[in-house]
């Protein structure tokens, strides 16, 4: 607090640098944020218990790391959780209760950690933002990957990042939400996917929305339909010294189907 010639008192309330959400922590959520402000560090299950019927926005100026799981699916009610931080580093998984959203503001950057989960390092980034996952297999939950906006997953190489989707589902889905750009998909390998639809590995239909692969591998998946490793309703399909192989489809496109037209 600074005492001030033009007012009596003016205090000054400061995001942390860097704010962790571990097994411990001094911060406190249950306002709908983290406080006191300038507290470097806030327990998960402190967070947990805030979005019990409490809307959470956890504020930094540099990064917001999570080392311990947010786990709040069985909360009684549910409450949504904003990362709002230029870096998110998510090392651990963010589960919420039905109905509940994971967002960002103005996220860019977003880690995953090997423990973490890639459709939580989706939801938090900007569009055009970028999401690097670390070297390690990352299963599917029973469902599949959704990406709403264009962006860019990087992995840590395609024999080291791994989205397996376990033969229960296809891995990632490219929803049509109005958005236009590119999905980047970088130095990883999509495989294991399957659908009784179309895209066993890769399902993109979104208007506006390309789809470019370089260095990766989309293998092993299948689609009862069209598109067994990947289907592209709408936008261009571009490889870069990608491979795509051992894929299957009940239809047309065992590896790539694209009805995707290239204006001259």
């Amino acid at each position: 607090m600074t005492q001030s010639p033009f007012v009596a008192w003016v205090t000054w309330l400061l995001d942390p640098a860097d704010l962790t959400v571990g097994a411990t922590g001094t911060a406190d959520a249950t306002s709908g944020t983290n406080l006191p402000v300038g507290d470097s560090t806030i327990a998960a299950s402190n967070v947990v218990a805030a979005l019990n019927s409490t809307n959470v926005t956890l504020l930094a100026t540099n990064s917001i790391t999570v080392n311990a799981a947010i786990a709040a699916s069985g909360n009684a009610n549910g409450g949504n959780l904003t990362l709002e931080a230029p870096t998110a580093n998510l090392n651990q998984a963010i589960t919420l209760r039905a109905g509940s959203t994971l967002t960002g503001t103005g996220v860019t950057t977003v880690n995953v950690g090997a423990n973490g989960r890639v459709q939580n390092g989706v939801d938090v980034v900007a569009a055009n933002g970028t999401v690097n996952l670390a070297a390690g297999t990352f299963f599917g939950t029973g469902q599949e990957v959704t990406i709403n906006r264009p962006l860019t997953l990087n992995g840590a190489g395609a024999a080291n990042t791994i989205l397996d989707g376990g033969a229960v589902d296809r891995v990632l889905f490219i929803a049509n939400n109005g958005a236009s750009g590119t999905v980047n998909l970088n130095n990883l390998t999509i495989t294991n996917g399957n659908t009784g639809g179309s895209g066993g590995g890769i399902f993109n239909d979104a208007a506006g929305i390309s789809l470019s692969l370089s260095n990766a591998t989309v293998s092993g998946s299948t689609a009862g339909l069209n598109g067994g490793g990947i289907y592209s309703g709408n936008g261009d399909v571009t490889l870069t010294n990608s491979t795509v192989s051992g894929n299957v489809s009940s239809s047309n496109g065992g590896g790539i189907y694209s009805a995707g037209v290239r204006s001259p």
